[in-house]
């Protein structure tokens, strides 16, 4: 009959599940968490550009404040800012001086030297009129540099004469070695030195960049040049001014989600805002999705491939099992197999193998024993006239002695009928213990003949046991062995004690003797069958043990000269009682 699922589809779905489930649910896993991981990912990614973009840009600032240092503390520069006349080879030396200080710079700002006149002593391009008009009325930068003897950053965005978009001035107010006021020096910072910083960190183009002052006016911002000079005003500007770094998550109605970076660099208070639209993770997530589904379809694919070989390599030597678990059904028993395998299907090819071969040499046995059986028959059926033939003639014996007032032979070939009757019938394996009793007393009446009432005999069973069953001619061994043995060359009248009493759930028989007794390596020999003066003793021990178990048998008491007493533990069972 033929299976309605196979085995070898059993198998192949199994390694096709094993071959899919583990990376769809590895893949699930993965989409899952890849939006949070990539917006991490984003952030830090962010973060980190936004610290690099502060630290460059103070870096930046930092070369032009010690050229702004260097020139501010020059002693000739005091003497032609306090109205000193000086020889026209200065303007030339610090025009040199100026030029060699830009000349390893990449951008060359305009600088202004003036007086506080207003007047421009130094430039390296026209001075802007709004320079001008803010030192007559004290604003913009000269207020700053008024207010404060470093240098100052101020924001102001403005197109110079050049048509160059400045984003603020870095100026100091110049003193004299008296700590007198002589004069201003100016440095216009150019918008796309501050671009091509912001620019130098990756998507710079779908990131949006804000350089902040103090007071959160922006600087600059590389995507949004409109928005530069103005106040930064954010609902999330007092968030920013609480911390020095951050980030913060933005859903606006009717915009693409995003989160905010900040980061403020304390030496220069300068603050970096980045704005980071969510529509980046988006696109990548739909990256990572088709990959996922790809990915998905060749796994498929392989799975599919790689279960059908293995499923084929497991089923092969198993049909090749089958067909010849077939043939053996078929009664063909010299069927033997060879897979050339080294792992459990080798192992159930040796089995299956030897497994034939002995199950034709069981098959040969089985037949030999038949055979063995058979003549086995013939000879009991042949056996079955002896014991007739034997009773018959002790029975003609006991009426010889009879007739002849033989009174001695008459009862010993009575009692020896009975004891062979017993013992000859093999249909009866269990007697009671009376009637175990009674073949003990036929055979002691023989024995008391024999030895001329050399010993005496004392039996104490309890009543409540005469109706246990117990294995047949399993007391007379031992009563044969403490005659024939323990009484032995012995001075005095021997006496023998035959025992039988309850004690739990057991019964036990003892039987003792004033005999010449037994040494302990006699008594383990009698036991190990290694002496076969005691043969009885060894035999009742293994059929109480094949009966029972290995709790019961015989146990043997004895001294050399102090007799013998040998125990039988048989345990208790219903069936045994009053029935067999």
């Amino acid at each position: 009959m033929k299976p309605k699922r196979t085995l070898f589809r059993k198998l192949l779905i199994i390694f096709i599940l094993i071959g899919i489930i583990p990376p769809l649910v590895l893949t699930l896993l993965g989409f899952t968490f890849s939006s949070k991981i990539l917006q991490d990912a984003i952030y830090d990614e962010a973060y980190d550009s936004l610290i690099n973009i502060n630290k460059n840009i103070d870096t930046f600032l930092n070369e032009y404040k010690t050229i702004v240092n260097m020139i501010s503390t020059d002693s000739k520069l005091h003497k032609t800012l306090s109205g000193n006349e000086i020889s026209d080879d200065y303007y030339y030396e610090i025009n040199q001086k100026i030029y060699l200080l830009l000349a390893s710079k990449k951008y060359k700002f305009p600088i202004y030297i003036l007086d506080t006149k207003g007047n421009a002593i130094f430039e390296t391009s026209p001075l802007p009129q709004m320079y001008k008009n803010n030192l007559q009325n004290g604003w913009g930068v000269f207020r700053k540099m008024d207010e404060d003897k470093e240098i100052v950053l101020y924001p102001e965005k403005f197109t110079n004469n050049m048509g160059e978009t400045i984003v603020f001035s870095m100026g100091k107010k110049i003193y004299d070695n008296n700590n007198n006021p002589v004069g201003y020096i100016i440095i216009d910072i150019k918008r796309n030195a501050i671009v091509d910083i912001i620019n130098t960190i990756g998507n710079s183009k779908l990131i949006d960049v804000m350089l902040l002052d103090e007071f959160y006016y922006i600087i600059t911002d590389a995507n949004h040049p409109e928005k530069e000079g103005l106040f930064w005003d954010s609902p999330y500007r007092d968030t920013v001014a609480k911390n020095n770094k951050g980030k913060i998550n933005i859903r606006e109605n009717n915009k693409i989600p995003s989160f905010m970076v900040y980061y403020t660099y304390e030496p220069s208070t300068l603050r970096t805002v980045a704005t980071v639209p969510l529509n980046i993770v988006q696109q990548n997530n739909s990256n990572i999705r088709k990959t996922i589904i790809q990915s998905l379809l060749i796994s498929l694919t392989l799975a599919v491939l790689i279960s059908l070989i293995v499923a084929n390599y497991m089923i092969r030597p198993i049909k090749k099992l089958v067909k010849s678990m077939k043939r053996v059904e078929e009664g063909d028993l010299t069927i033997q197999i060879n897979l050339h395998r080294n792992d459990e299907l080798g192992m159930l090819e040796n089995s299956f193998n030897q497994m034939v071969v002995r199950l034709k040499e069981s098959i040969d046995n089985a037949i030999d024993k038949q055979r063995r059986l058979r003549i086995a028959e013939i000879n009991i059926l042949q056996a079955q006239i002896k014991p007739h033939f034997l009773y018959n003639t002790l029975d003609a014996i006991k009426w010889i002695a009879k007739l002849n007032n033989v009174k001695e032979i008459g009862v010993i070939a009575t009692q020896l009928g009975s004891l062979l009757r017993n013992s000859i019938n093999c249909e009866q394996e269990f007697l009671t213990v009376k009637d175990n009793l009674d073949l003990i007393n036929n055979y002691l009446e023989i024995q008391k003949i024999r030895y001329n009432d050399g010993f005496d005999v004392g039996i104490a069973t309890d009543d409540e046991i005469l109706g246990y069953y117990i294995p047949k001619l399993i007391l007379q061994p031992i009563v044969e062995n403490a005659i024939v043995h323990g009484f032995e060359n012995i001075d005095e009248k021997g006496m023998l004690i035959i025992r039988g009493y309850r004690k739990e759930d057991n019964l036990y028989f003892e039987v003792l003797d004033n005999g010449i007794g037994m040494n302990e390596e006699q008594i383990e020999e009698a036991l190990s069958k290694t002496n076969d003066d005691h043969i009885g003793l060894y035999n009742v021990d293994q059929r109480v043990k094949l009966y029972y178990g290995s709790l019961s048998g015989v146990t043997i008491e004895s001294k050399p000269d102090k007799g013998t007493k040998v125990i039988i533990k048989i345990p208790i069972k219903a069936y045994y009682k009053d029935k067999y």
